[in-house]
C-alpha cells in the first residue's frame, strides 16, 4: 500500500518523501486511534495534518497559537493546491 504522500503527490509535489515518525502518525491518526505527536519546529506536523486531512471524512481541527503561520498555511492550501481551507482567530 502507498503512503498518503505519494497518494497525494500532485498537491505537494516538492516533497520527495516522508520521515518515518511522519508515516507512523499518520498510520495511526487514519485507523482511528488517539495520537499525541511531540514534533519539534520544522519537523513536518503541517504535512501530517494536512495529508491526514485529506485522507479522512468530516472537519479537520487545527489548533495553533502562531497568527502568521495559520494565514500562511491556509493561504498555500486555498491558492496553491485548491484546497478548502479557513482560519479562525482573533482578528
Amino acid at each position: 500500500m502507498k503512503n498518503l504522500l505519494q497518494k497525494y503527490q500532485c498537491l505537494f509535489p516538492e516533497i520527495p518523501s516522508l520521515f518515518d515518525y511522519q508515516e507512523k502518525v499518520l498510520k495511526l491518526l487514519t485507523t482511528g486511534q488517539n495520537t499525541l505527536a511531540i514534533i519539534p519546529t520544522g519537523g513536518g506536523k503541517s504535512l501530517i495534518f494536512q495529508l491526514a486531512a485529506l485522507e479522512l471524512e468530516g472537519v479537520t481541527l487545527v489548533i495553533s497559537p502562531l497568527l502568521a503561520l495559520m494565514s500562511e498555511q491556509v493561504n498555500e492550501l486555498i491558492d496553491l493546491r485548491n484546497i478548502k481551507a479557513i482560519a479562525l482567530n482573533s482578528n
